[in-house]
């Protein structure tokens, strides 16, 4: 008898600590899912949410039911606001952007979108790394709803996401994390999302944006485009087929009439240049291109639901001064790759006609004016050296020592297929 009643105590003592933990975890909601309570000074500040963002963001999207998402890498995260008043005539939105987000992972997030909200519109940042086929690539690596879902493999996902969120020992830590620090200096998420810009721009003041500007710029070059010691890049090889999943994103968006609009980011010219320097150039022309060329197959002379932008290259954007004294700030960027949501803001303007959108930033891609574009971007770029010959000649050096330590040091990637 005593054996059992010490079962039963054990039983009901380890069922009320699973009770507790389910309930802290949906009370603190530190994943920003659930939203029973938002308070401040309790849970308002999702301090331990970065981590957890691939996990988040697709609960975040079936529970939110939002009408328009960005989805796309952390150039989306951080560089393109919601409240956005040209965006917004398509109802509530978010910002779905994941850091490091890869072309397949955006294709399942947005079809899982597709499946379980009620999306009408969708922006989509590109970028020549997503389009390497030799870049490592995988599916989404949480439970996300698929075009072919049954009731059953719904309730499956339904109930795997619900243990993750609920049970799991990773998001309990998650929720103590949370209420300790409610710090609003650690706010990094916003509820629409995208990252906090106040506390971007803190941690770039603080690292000082030389720093930052050099570590993407090599970043980049070393493992950014290419992960292979002899920087070769693909859009297909063997059975990978990146221009595919971008047709796969095109296809879903025809067949259930949302409006998509993709956008080519406006990188700085610091980044431009050692692109170049590591033989991108002429894949970057050859993507926008093959991009044309899907949309064409896909949709055919009906592309009203369906854009292209460019805002790729050499303008005054891109041509903004790097601090070289800590404290100061910049209006258009975080970094070399990353653009400030003061820039997102204009783009999106142009991207959805607003009044008051600037007429000379950015331009939708079409078959008709592809030449001339890139015949204009190639001009600016020649003009750029001509006028910053050292700037010029000091990031080509930069980005060919990089090269040489990595054909040493990088990844063998095997044959060529």
């Amino acid at each position: 008898m005593r054996h059992r009643t010490y079962f039963s105590v054990l039983l009901i003592t380890l069922l009320a600590l699973i009770a507790a933990v389910v309930a802290m975890n949906a009370l603190v909601d530190p994943l920003d899912v659930y939203r029973i309570v938002r308070k401040e000074g309790f849970n308002s500040v999702k301090s331990s949410y970065i981590p957890f963002a691939r996990l988040a963001k697709p609960s975040q999207i079936e529970r939110g039911q939002y009408e328009r998402l960005g989805i796309g890498s952390s150039r989306m995260l951080m560089g393109v606001p919601v409240e956005n008043a040209a965006w917004a005539q398509y109802g509530k939105g978010f910002n779905a952007g994941i850091q490091g987000a890869d072309l397949v992972q955006i294709r399942d997030l947005f079809e899982h979108a597709v499946v379980v909200s009620r999306v009408k519109s969708v922006l989509i940042d590109l970028d020549l790394f997503m389009f390497n086929a030799w870049m490592p690539s995988g599916e989404y690596p949480y439970p996300v709803a698929h075009l072919d879902e049954t009731p059953r493999v719904r309730f499956v996902r339904e109930r795997d996401t619900a243990s993750l969120l609920l049970f799991s020992p990773s998001i309990a830590w998650a929720s103590i994390e949370t209420l300790r620090k409610q710090d609003k200096k650690k706010d990094k998420v916003m509820i629409d999302g995208t990252t906090n810009p106040a506390k971007e721009l803190q941690q770039v003041l603080k690292d000082g944006y030389e720093v930052r500007f050099r570590q993407f710029e090599d970043r980049m070059v070393r493992t950014g485009w290419s992960i292979c010691k002899d920087n070769r890049y693909a859009f297909e090889r063997g059975s990978v087929n990146k221009l595919q999943v971008f047709r796969a994103i095109l296809q879903t968006a025809k067949d259930h009439q949302v409006d998509v609009k993709f956008f080519i980011p406006p990188v700085h010219v610091r980044l431009l240049e050692m692109m170049q320097e590591a033989g991108l150039d002429p894949y970057a022309d050859e993507m926008k291109r093959k991009l044309l060329a899907e949309i064409s197959a896909v949709y055919g002379s009906d592309t009203k639901n369906v854009a292209l932008w460019d805002f790729s290259g050499y303008h005054h954007y891109a041509q903004e001064a790097v601090p070289q004294q800590l404290g100061v700030a910049m209006q258009w960027y975080l970094d070399a790759s990353h653009f400030s949501q003061a820039l997102g803001q204009k783009m999106l303007d142009v991207m959805f006609a607003a009044p008051h959108a600037e007429k000379d930033f950015g331009v939708q891609l079409s078959a008709g004016n592809l030449d001339s574009v890139l015949a204009a971007q190639h001009a600016e770029q020649r003009a750029f050296q001509q006028t910053h010959p050292i700037m010029s000649r000091d990031l080509h050096e930069r980005a060919a020592a990089i090269l040489r330590d990595k054909k040493i040091n990088g990844t063998a990637c095997g044959k060529t297929e």
